[in-house]
This record gives structure tokens, sequence and C-alpha cells, in this order.
């Protein structure tokens, strides 16, 4: 189990850069048949395998897994999904050469970024959680229960999908949801371990997925759901689990989440307001009927492209698949960086006031920062052209694109290194992401949203506040639950000689 769970030698798990390479080259055939220019096909292909680069050189381990999640969300997606619909990697996207030439700098970016992080990076644990299967049980229970427990929380007195309201419970319960994650994580270790890498469920772990699949659904939680397949999936990837009914079971969930789940949980958000067992009940019915009821299905998916879309100007609207598919969009951020392009290309840089924009959002108010309730995303969106004022819709802007915005080129070439890099440095000194161990793969699960998506206040949100719960709370697991303690007979015995010759004992020397 130590070695499993601790080794750095991941020599074996490494792959060939002739393999991503093939596999893109592929798809990007196929892409140049379907009507994609060459250029934008080459630099499609070329992003994607300088992705796989950390993965050639040391194997699975997590930060291979942040360079290959920033290529999939950027390029890997956007492929595959054109080639789903049948169109070009040029359609819908004002100039798709410079949209993807920035990808391809963003991807060797990123990579750089990886390879010094991962320079970097002690390999240790701030906290050595025992690896052996009692342990881990444990740890996968107490992880569990403080996650649903933060989950309810949060599904009671937010406005739904992660977007709860101020206040510090509900920051500390944000900050803890993700719990759940580590008891997933946990548990599937143990299961692994156990079954010698055959199976990857154990029946708790399947319960647990399960409750939590519930509970998201009912409480109207999507974005936790991501992150418990993810740190599933990652268990299985890092420890060579997944067999291949795992990928079809996996392919099957993705399908019935683009088209069922997603828009269900979009058109729950107009009924959040009512009480938590009265929105139960509305979503078990609205469950049932979507599952009954083909047109009302329907109705559901084209009311939520409708509501996701209805604030953004029509000249400027980026819609990477023409069919306003909030999932695809959503998963694939070319279009939104093409958009942001378009929009700044007759605008001048926002500069500073995007710097005092975002440190409002993360300090206190008796600092003299104004909040007023308007997201980084939507304020900036403001200022491209995506949104007109005074219209918001939580829009996901990203740090590349609020670096273009507030300061071009400039500010795309360094915010990834003045925000990502430390972050990736600071949660890796809590958990080494070089090493399998449940606590890392839970950092990282915890953390990739945030990555992705964020704007630079969503990275100094990571520093200032999550970590520093995070670490608060592993410490206490680690301290009330897996602090090692000696033997009762030993402190017993400890006791005894020190009532009766306090004196020798004490002026004993070691070695004596």
């Amino acid at each position: 189990m130590e070695k499993a769970v601790s080794s750095q030698d991941l020599e074996d798990t490494r792959v060939p850069l002739i393999i991503p390479f093939a596999a893109a080259s592929a798809l990007g055939v196929v892409a140049l048949c379907l009507g994609s220019s060459l250029p934008v096909v080459l630099m499609c292909v070329a992003g994607i395998t300088i992705s796989f680069l950390p993965l050639h050189l040391y194997g699975r381990d997590l930060y291979s897994m942040v360079a290959i999640l920033f290529s999939a969300r950027y390029l890997i997606i956007a492929l595959l999904f054109k080639i789903a619909y049948g169109q070009s990697l040029d359609s819908h996207l004002f100039d798709a050469t410079a949209a993807y030439a920035w990808t391809l700098v963003l991807m060797v970016i990123v990579t750089v970024i990886i390879l010094l992080a991962r320079r970097w990076d002690p390999g240790k644990q701030f906290f050595a959680f025992p690896n052996d299967p009692k342990s881990l049980r444990k740890l996968a229970i107490i992880s569990f229960c403080i996650g649903v427990s933060c989950l309810a929380i949060i599904g009671s007195r937010g406005s739904g999908d992660g977007q709860a309201s101020a206040g510090p419970i509900m920051v500390i319960a944000s900050a803890l949801v993700s719990f759940i994650v580590l008891g997933l994580a946990a548990e599937a270790i143990r299961s692994v371990e156990l079954s010698g890498g055959k199976k990857l469920f154990s029946p708790l772990l399947a319960g647990m997925f399960g409750f939590t699949f519930l509970a998201v659904i009912a409480l109207n939680q999507r974005a936790f759901l991501f992150d418990a397949v993810l740190g599933i999936a990652l268990v299985g990837i890092m420890y060579r689990a997944i067999s291949l009914r795992l990928i079809v079971f996996g392919l099957v969930f993705a399908v019935v989440f683009t088209n069922f789940l997603s828009p269900l949980t979009l058109y729950l958000r107009s009924q959040r307001e009512a009480g938590v067992s009265q929105f139960i009940e509305i979503a078990s019915q609205t469950t049932a009927r979507m599952i009954v009821d083909p047109e009302f299905r329907r109705t559901v998916v084209e009311t939520t492209k409708f509501a996701q879309t209805r604030n953004f100007t029509e000249d400027t609207a980026f819609d990477y698949f023409g069919d306003r598919s909030n999932v695809a969009n959503r998963l694939s951020h070319v279009a939104l960086l093409d958009a942001v392009l378009n929009g700044v290309r007759t605008r001048t840089y926002v500069g500073f006031p995007a710097v005092e924009k975002n440190l409002a959002g993360v300090m206190p108010g008796f600092l003299g920062f104004k909040k007023d309730g308007v997201s980084v995303g939507d304020w900036l969106a403001w200022h491209t052209g995506l949104l007109e004022p005074p219209y918001t819709t939580y829009i996901v802007y990203s740090l590349p694109m609020e670096a273009y915005t507030t300061w071009g080129w400039i500010g795309f070439l360094t915010y990834p290194f003045i925000f990502l890099l430390p972050v990736l440095i600071i949660f890796s000194r809590l958990s080494s992401f070089r090493l399998r161990a449940p606590v890392s793969i839970f950092l990282f699960a915890d953390m990739q949203h945030a990555l992705i998506e964020s704007t630079s206040d969503g990275y100094m949100n990571l520093v200032m506040r999550e970590i520093v719960v995070l670490a608060i709370v592993l410490g206490g697991i680690h301290f009330v639950f897996f602090r090692e303690r000696p033997p009762r007979l030993a402190r017993h015995l400890v006791k005894a000689a020190l009532l009766r010759e306090p004196r020798s004992v004490l002026a004993r020397r070691p070695g004596d």
C-alpha cells in the first residue's frame, strides 16, 4: 500500500508523444475533410500534442492531468464536438486563425507552468494520512459526511449551482462541500488496492456516488456532480483501473448528462426561490415528466438554451456549434476567446479598473472596496460587447480572456505566471501533485473548476480563503482521527516510571 500511494516513480505510465500526436492528427484529417483550414487544424493538433508533454516526461501524475484538462477544455472537446456536428473548425468564429493561434500560445504557457510547478514540488504531504484499508475507509466516511452536510447547507440557502448567498457560513460550506470528492477518492483507492487493480467501485462507493447524484439533482448543484465523477475517474486513470465496461458507462453517463441532467438543472433554477421540501417535490415531478413526455423534454431543452443566451448581443454572441448548446459552449472556450479577441479589437484595454473590480470581490468591505453584486465575468463582458449593461448571466470569462481584455497580449502572456503558477505551488505544499494520494486527488478536483473557468478573483479566493479552510479541516481530521498515539500499555509504564522515580528517569541520558 505504501508504495502504491506515495511512490513518485511513474516511469511505466509515461506515454510517447507520438500517440497523442497520431490521435489528434487523425481527428485533424477528419476536420480537414469537413472544410477546416489547414493552419487551424495544424495549430489545433500542435496545441493538443504540446499539452501531453508532462505525461510523456513524468507519467500519470496530477500535473499531467492539469495540462490535459486545459487542452481538453480549449481544443480536444471542441475538435470532437465539431466532428460530431459535421462542422469545420473555422465555422461560427470571427477569426478562426487568430483564435487558434492564441490558444496554441496558451497551451505552450500552461505546459511551461506545469513543468516549473512540478520542478518545485517537494513531493510530500503536509498531513500524512495512513493508507491502509481501514484508514482509507475511515477517511472516506468522515470526509463524505462533511461534504454532504455542507452540500445540504448550500442547497438550502444558496441560489443554485454553487452561487451561494454571502456570509461566513456559506463561505465555509462552499469550501468544504468538495470533501465529498475526498471521500469518494479514498474509497475508490481502497477498492482498487484490495482488488489488485481489478475493481474501482465497491458497494459503499456505489452507494456514496448514488447518494451524491440524487442530492445534486434534488438541490440543483450540478457542478459538484462533475467534481465527484472527476475524482473517481482520476483514481481509475492513475491506478489503471478503468475497464471497458466503465468506459461505456462513462460515455452513456455523459450523453445523459448533456441531454437530460444539464437542461433539467438549468430549468429548475427558475423554481429555486421555493423552500427546500417544495423544491425537491418540484424537481422530482419535473424529472418524472421529462422521462415520460418527449414533448415536454424538448420544451425544457429549448427553454434553457434561450435562457442562457437571451442577454447576449446578437452581433457578438459566441455560439461555436450553432445550436445554443449550453454544455458544448461551456466545455469549449475557443469561441469565447474568439469573441473576446473580436470585441477588444475595436475597444481600448480595460486596465486598472479591472484590477480594482477583482480586488473588490475578494477583499473585505471595511477596507473601502465597493461590492456591486455584478460578477467579474459579466462586468468584463460589458466592456467587450458580449453583454449589454445592465444584463447579467454569470458568464464564464476565464483568466486568459480577462488578461487579454485588461492588458492585451502582455496580460495574456503574464497572467498565468502571476496567478496559475502560485496556486499550483501553494496547493502542492498541502499534498504533492506528484503523488497518487487521496488528498492530492481531492485538491486537484477541488480547484480544477477555478483553474479553467475563474478570473483572477477566483484564483485569489483559492489562496486567501479556500486553501486556509481546507488546511484547517484536514489538520483537524488528522489530529482527531489519525494522530499516532503510543500504545496504552506503553503510556501506562512511562507514567508509572515517572511517578515512582521521577529524578532518576528524567536524569537518565539517551543511550544509557
